[in-house]
């Protein structure tokens, strides 16, 4: 029997091997690897405006980023002409971001993302974004500072550890192919010094509507799944001295439950948040280490996030955008659920919100 299996592994090798040299290879030095793509609203064409930023590989080991443009009538007419004007293809397989300017989100992405999709070279990692002006100045400031995936890295390690939820192609196709729930992309805003994340951008039927900012992205973090490593500056009152203060919360673990109470006339969800945090940046009249002082801190950021939730929500009905999915929620519960129904309904839907804190670990004050 292991003689056979080795046989067996040898022979598979072999075949990998086999395999592996009919592939398309494509040297390094003989290629331009796209690594972030913005996608305008061309004032001059009245089309679209595409730039890539791409590696060039110098013969002294160093990497030079340079930057493309090209317009046409579409995103599609547009994007073969950037091999034109080099003298080596443009490969997309490494394309980690793609931005596109706020003009064009508002007019709707559906002349982008069909072609999107189905092209075989773009991976699942690819992050895309809204930016508050015209896409290509971010990448301007990119190339400025020649860090290749500079943006990328922003918005991934604000997904590990901040407060922006899980974004990724996959989670955008999901929402921009269901029509019970709504597109969120990350919101960058250009600046003097640089690029900087300025929030979420929330979409309607695939159009840019409004943002909320980094405040409100921990609350959305919090619905929609673990809030792990996300922060929230708290105002407190010391109810001893009546003394107010802030405290900064992060994140250590959460979880929410949703229970559909009504479906007629109005739908209604009772949401249920558990939250496990670290408490930093308060002042040492605060002694966390009295269970009685750490109760009446757990009440009080119980009673903001609440207060906070419940205002996230009406902000969100009143733009009748649905980036938590809370139709999705209530499809899941209620069989005689219909899409057009819900969204008529949506503005109006019924929530209970209720807060459960947990301070686990603290650091020290000031």
């Amino acid at each position: 029997m292991a003689f056979g299996k080795t046989a067996v592994l040898v022979y598979m090798s072999a075949i990998v091997v086999l395999l592996g040299g009919c592939a398309d290879k494509s040297i390094i030095d003989k290629i331009q690897l796209a690594q972030t793509l913005s996608v305008d609203l061309d004032g001059e064409s009245g089309g679209v405006k595409n730039t890539v930023l791409f590696s060039n590989f110098e013969r002294n080991d160093q990497v030079r980023i340079e930057q493309l443009t090209t317009r046409g009538d579409n995103f599609i007419n547009a994007l073969p002409k950037m091999n034109i004007h080099i003298n080596a293809p443009i490969e997309y397989g490494h394309l980690k971001m793609m931005l596109f300017g706020k003009s064009l989100a508002e007019k709707g992405l559906e002349t982008v993302l069909p072609s999107l999709c189905r092209d075989p070279e773009i991976g699942s990692w690819l992050l895309l974004g809204v930016t508050e002006t015209e896409a290509s100045e971010a990448l301007r400031k990119v190339q400025a500072n020649n860090i290749p995936y500079y943006l990328y890295d922003m918005v991934t390690q604000n997904i590990k550890n901040g407060n922006l939820p899980e974004m990724n192609f996959h989670t955008f196709i999901n929402s921009y192919f269901s029509p019970i729930q709504d597109v969120m992309l990350p919101y960058l805003k250009v600046e003097d010094d640089g690029v900087r994340l300025d929030g979420i951008a929330l979409f309607r039927e695939n159009k840019y509507v409004t943002r909320i900012d980094m405040r409100d992205a921990f609350l959305l973090k919090l619905l929609l799944t673990d809030s792990k490593k996300g922060r929230l500056l708290v105002p407190m009152v010391d109810e001893e001295t009546n003394k107010p203060y802030s405290l900064l919360l992060t994140s250590v673990h959460s979880d929410t439950d949703y229970k559909l109470t009504a479906t007629n006339p109005l739908p209604a969800l009772s949401i249920q948040v558990r939250l496990n945090a670290q408490i930093r940046d308060y002042p040492f009249s605060i002694h966390l280490t009295d269970s009685g002082k750490r109760k009446e801190v757990e009440r009080q950021i119980e009673q903001f996030l609440v207060k906070q939730i419940k205002r996230f929500i009406a902000f969100l009905q009143e733009h009748r955008v649905d980036p938590v999915g809370f139709g999705n929620i209530v499809r899941s519960r209620d069989r005689s659920f219909q899409p057009n129904e819900f969204q008529d309904h949506y503005p109006q839907m019924k929530t209970d919100v209720s807060v459960k804190v947990n301070i686990r670990l603290t650091g020290l004050g000031d």
